[in-house]
């Protein structure tokens, strides 16, 4: 293995390691009971208490932070494989649309998660879309990932890495016991249920 192909595979074992960090904090966040009880709670009533507030504003920083994670593992692997998905030749080309396809999932995953469950309500969209200086959260974020979600481009995007991934499932079951990737390779079933 010459320097860069050692460089591109000790990269690749960290993003998956960062992957793998954020997979769990994507389940840790669909753990949304409390705030689904507040959200009700705070629409009930008509307004959110000042717990209920902090309650939600931490939990959207968090989704915010995981969000931000995942598409810089996107990008990442956008900039070292380019947009034809057809051109992988390489074993490490492979793994690195295996992270590619999985964080997009999960954020697919985690979009649907906030449009579709948390902020269901105009009062909780409202509240998503002011800004938390505490929270360094910026005005408009709820509209900004609405936005992101439902934009056919993005949509068309998400659909190609579908039809990538299962037409080319014999390929990416090669690498089911791939110490980097093997662990997402398996989860590919779910992954694209997410999508």
């Amino acid at each position: 293995m010459d320097a860069g192909e050692e460089w591109q595979s000790a990269r690749l074992h960290t993003s998956a390691r960062i992957l793998r960090g954020l997979r769990t904090a994507v389940s840790d966040l669909e753990a949304v009971a409390g705030i689904l009880d507040d959200i009700s709670n705070a629409c009930r009533r008509g307004f959110f208490t000042p717990g209920e507030d902090e309650r939600l504003w931490a939990w959207f920083a968090s989704f915010l932070s995981v969000r931000e994670g995942l598409w810089e593992i996107v990008d990442g692997v956008s900039d070292d494989l380019g947009h034809d998905l057809c051109q992988i030749q390489t074993r490490n080309e492979w793994r690195l649309a295996v992270l590619g396809f999985t964080a997009a999932a999960l954020l697919v995953r985690m979009d649907k998660l906030l449009v579709g469950q948390v902020a269901r309500n105009p009062p909780t969209q409202r509240k998503l879309n002011e800004a938390c200086p505490l929270h360094r959260i910026p005005r408009k974020q709820y509209t900004r990932i609405f936005e992101s979600l439902t934009n056919p481009d993005n949509v068309l995007l998400v659909l190609q890495a579908l039809n990538f991934s299962r037409s080319n499932r014999n390929k990416l079951v090669e690498l089911i016991d791939d110490e980097a990737v093997g662990e997402f390779v398996r989860a590919l079933p779910e992954l694209e249920h997410s999508i």
